[in-house]
């Protein structure tokens, strides 16, 4: 419809409806032809969304905790003072 007002200026409403039909249903039907569009999808991919942020914030806070592990373990050996008497 974009491109039929662009390329003939001078059209009214009423010969764009008669030329394509009823924006509502015009808009229906793409919305049904589109695939990303149908909510089915939206709700798939935003739950597949949700998982990956999840994996990567459990990740994280894994890698935080394996690290100060490893920290207060080179901290441990830090500390000791070895004695060498001749």
């Amino acid at each position: 419809m974009q491109d039929a007002l662009k390329s003939s200026g001078d059209c009214t409403l009423e010969e764009l409806i008669s030329q394509f039909g009823n924006p509502e249903t015009l808009a229906k039907e793409f919305l049904e032809e589109t695939e990303e569009f149908q909510p089915k999808k939206i709700a798939k991919s935003k739950k597949k969304r949700n998982i990956i942020i999840v994996a990567l914030v459990v990740l994280l806070i894994a890698s935080l905790g394996y690290l100060y592990v490893i920290h207060n373990q080179n901290q441990t050996k830090a500390t000791d003072v070895i004695i060498i008497e001749e």
